[in-house]
């Protein structure tokens, strides 16, 4: 079957849609919805300063901070449930640092192409295989994302004992289910 440009084009936008909203839909359960902490608004992607807040209980500090944002190695309440070294928290902290700084490029790159997929979308002025073209930008940057942050998540809890990563997947529970309630986010 020979396709013209145009038939393979409008087949292209097609499929990258198709692929983006299982991804966005993926992003907003699993991730965190961005465009309800940004509020909707274009200008206002970059995520806030990276802050490591007072030592709190456990069940206050999970109810506070916002998805994604969760430096739970960092809470003293985790800590000492979880029983953590010295060397786990550096180690952890050097895994999560060098992540972030590594995917900074990236994150900005994403947020660039967002604005744009953003403006075309509230504009409606480029062709449906041009936009379409432009949401496979967001999706695979968007993509690196969630790969690097899998395979940090992975090689953070590498550095816990088996107990440990058993009593941390408590923990989590226990705070998805107080966002499930409306108490705060789930990480």
């Amino acid at each position: 079957m020979k396709l013209r440009l145009p038939q393979a084009v409008r087949l292209l936008a097609v499929f990258g849609l198709f692929a983006a909203v299982p991804v966005i839909a993926f992003e907003q359960r699993f991730i965190g919805a961005p465009n309800a902490q940004r509020g909707g608004n274009v200008q206002s992607q970059q995520p806030p300063p990276a802050q490591t807040p007072a030592p709190r209980p456990a069940a206050e500090s999970a109810q506070n901070q916002s998805p994604g944002s969760w430096e739970w190695w960092k809470d003293e309440a985790i800590k000492k449930e979880l029983r953590l070294t010295d060397k786990q928290v550096r180690d952890i902290s050097r895994i999560y640092d060098s992540r972030v700084r590594d995917m900074k490029p990236v994150n900005d790159a994403l947020q660039k192409e967002r604005a744009e997929q953003e403006k075309m979308a509230s504009e409606r002025l480029v062709d449906v295989a041009v936009f379409a073209i432009q949401v496979n930008r967001v999706e695979a940057l968007r993509t690196e994302l969630f790969k690097s942050r899998n395979v940090m998540l992975y090689a953070i809890s590498r550095q816990l004992t088996a107990e440990q990563h058993t009593k941390l997947v408590e923990i989590r529970s226990r705070r998805f289910a107080a966002g499930r309630r409306g108490g705060g986010a789930r990480w």
